[in-house]
C-alpha cells in the first residue's frame, strides 16, 4: 500500500510573490515551510531564482483518505484533493504539471509490544550491515530503545561534514531507503489523531527517491506520475522482494528449536553439522561476525537452507520469553501467491 508520496511543480517567482500567503509559511534557513493541520500536507518553496520558484508537496495518502489501505481505485479522489489544496495554496494548479520526486510503499504489520520490541532488536543488532546494494543505519529514539532501522542505497550515500569537523555518512540515500519501525510509538510520539489504528504495529516502508523514479522514467518509460506506482505488483516488488534481501523468509526462533527442524530434514549429515555450527555462532554475534568467518559460499548455502528450512539466520536467545516471531515478510510472499491463484 502506499504511504506518502512528494510531488514538484514549478511556479514563476512572480506568481508565488502575488498568490501565496507567508503567514502560513516559515523559514527553515533553506526554504519555506507549511504543515498543514493533522500533518496530511507538508509543503516546501524554494526561490531558485529571481524569475523562478520550485515546490515540493508531500502528501500522506492514508492521511488524506482517512485509512490504511489504499488502492487503485482511489487515485480520482487522491488527485482531487491534492489539486484542491494546492489550488487553496497557490491559487493556480494542474495536477498534470505535478511531477513525482519521492513515492513511499509501507506494509504494516501487528506484533504484541514484547515481540515487536525482540524483533526490532534483533534487526538492529545482529543484521547485515551490508546486503546486496543497501547498508544498514541505526536511530534511535531514547537511549538504546525504540530503533528505527534504514537500509539505504549504498553506492548513493552522501557524506557530510558535522560541527566537529569530522566526516559521515547522511542515512537518506539518493535511490531507494527502505525503513523498519515501530509505527505505535512513533504515533504517540507525533501525538497522531488516528492513534488506535497504529496500536501494536510495525510498518515496513521503501521509499523510492527522484533518481530511482528518473532512472524508471528514462530506461523504462515509466511516467513520474501517482498512477503510474499505485499499483499492487509493485508494492509486492519494492516492499517484499527488498526486504527479503536484508530480513529473509525465515522465522526467528531459538537455538533448539532450529535444530530440531534441521535434524528432521533430509539433509546430509555434514550439511546439518554445517548449519548447528552457523546458528550457533549467529547465536552469541551479529551475523557481520558470522560471514567473516566462513567463506562466501558457505555463507551463502548456509543462508539458502535455512531459507528453505524456514530458520531465520538470527536466533532468538535462550533467556528470552518469546520462543517465535514469524517472519512478516514470508506472510507477504504468502499473500502475493494467493493474490496470483
Amino acid at each position: 500500500m502506499v504511504h506518502t508520496v512528494e510531488l514538484r511543480l514549478c511556479f514563476t517567482s512572480q506568481h508565488i510573490k502575488e498568490n501565496v500567503d507567508f503567514d502560513v509559511f516559515y523559514d527553515n534557513g533553506k526554504s519555506f515551510v507549511n504543515v498543514s493541520p493533522c500533518r496530511t500536507f507538508k509543503t516546501s518553496l524554494v526561490f531558485i531564482n529571481s524569475y523562478q520558484a520550485m515546490v515540493y508537496i508531500k502528501v500522506d495518502i492514508q492521511l488524506l483518505l482517512g485509512r490504511i489501505d489504499v488502492k487503485d481505485d482511489d487515485l480520482f479522489q487522491v488527485n482531487k484533493k491534492i489539486e484542491e489544496y494546492a489550488y487553496m495554496v497557490f491559487n493556480e494548479v494542474d495536477i498534470s504539471n505535478m511531477v513525482l520526486h519521492t513515492f513511499d510503499y509501507c506494509y504494516d504489520i501487528y506484533m504484541p509490544e514484547d515481540v515487536r520490541t525482540l524483533f526490532l532488536e534483533l534487526v538492529s543488532q545482529k543484521a547485515l550491515n551490508e546486503v546486496d546494494r543497501y547498508e544498514k543505519y541505526v536511530e534511535y529514539g531514547n537511549g538504546k530503545s525504540n530503533p528505527t532501522i534504514y537500509y539505504n542505497s549504498k553506492s548513493n550515500k552522501k557524506t557530510f561534514i558535522d560541527k566537529e569537523g569530522k566526516e559521515k555518512n547522511s542515512k537518506v540515500g539518493k535511490s531507494k531507503v527502505l525503513r523498519l519501525y515501530d509505527k505505535d510509538s512513533q504515533s504517540r510520539i507525533m501525538n497522531l489523531s488516528n492513534i488506535d489504528c497504529f496500536r501494536d504495529i510495525v510498518r515496513f516502508e521503501t521509499s523510492l527517491k527522484n533518481r530511482h523514479l528518473n532512472y524508471k522514467k528514462y530506461k523504462e518509460g515509466t511516467p513520474k506520475i501517482i498512477e503510474s506506482y499505485l499499483k499492487e505488483v509493485l508494492f509486492f516488488k519494492y516492499i517484499a522482494k527488498e526486504f527479503d534481501k536484508v530480513l529473509y523468509q525465515g522465522d526467528y526462533m531459538k537455538l533448539e528449536d532450529a535444530k530440531k527442524i534441521i535434524q528432521d530434514s533430509k539433509l546430509s549429515n555434514n550439511d546439518k553439522k554445517k548449519l548447528y555450527n552457523f546458528l550457533r555462532k549467529a547465536s552469541n554475534n551479529p551475523l557481520e561476525k558470522v560471514k567473516v568467518s566462513v567463506s562466501a559460499h558457505e555463507f551463502r548455502k548456509c543462508i539458502n537452507i535455512l531459507n528453505e528450512l524456514g530458520i531465520n539466520p538470527i536466533p532468538i536467545r535462550s533467556r528470552e520469553k518469546v520462543n517465535l516471531i514469524e517472519n512478516p515478510i514470508k506472510s507477504l510472499f504468502e499473500l502475493e501467491e494467493k493474490l496470483k491463484m
